[in-house]
């Protein structure tokens, strides 16, 4: 009775955990709704038959930062994903969009094939579904950069320019 119970325990710590397939969405409204129960940014892959992303990317089972998104995808030579791949501009396919936690922003786009580096990288750089910021960078000051240099003005304008009446008969409207 032991020896079962621990070859049972054995076998269950050494057997691979069934990871599942991502599930993909095929309807953007639904996956939109989704994305803003969810708080998790949104990857949209809009692609036509033959003209798909690499089927290894999308299922990789090791790959922990597709689950962090959730997924939709939609075939673009029916009559609904035409109308999704012309509300995001897509010309040509496939087409991938990263949008963010809101739902309101895309973030990144890609058209066309794209490398399996290339698909890790963006997976990494966006899954945290916000809008890049601008972050403003201060230099030290040195002595040197202290100096303060005078530019004098390229052109003088004896009168403003938005008054200035140049003579073009064609133009002319009856100044």
């Amino acid at each position: 009775m032991l020896t079962s119970l621990f070859t049972l325990a054995i076998a269950a710590a050494v057997a691979p955990s069934a990871v599942e397939a991502p599930q993909w969405e095929s309807d953007y409204g639904k996956a939109l709704e989704q994305v803003r129960a969810d708080d998790r940014p949104l990857l949209v892959i809009l692609d036509k038959p033959g003209e798909e992303v690499d089927a290894k990317l999308l299922s990789d089972k090791d790959d922990k930062t597709l689950s962090k998104y959730d997924l939709c995808r939609v075939d673009a030579s029916t009559e609904y994903g035409q109308k999704v791949a012309k509300a995001f501009g897509a010309k040509s396919f496939p087409h991938v969009a990263f949008v963010d936690k809101s739902g309101a922003v895309v973030l990144h786009t890609h058209q066309g094939k794209i490398s399996a580096d290339s698909w890790k990288s963006s997976l990494a750089k966006y899954q945290a579904g916000e809008q890049p910021q601008r972050h403003i960078v201060m230099r030290p000051s040195t002595e040197s950069s202290n100096v303060i240099y005078e530019a004098q003005p390229v052109m003088q304008y004896e009168q403003p320019v938005y008054r200035d009446n140049s003579y073009c008969p064609s133009c002319q409207k009856g100044f």
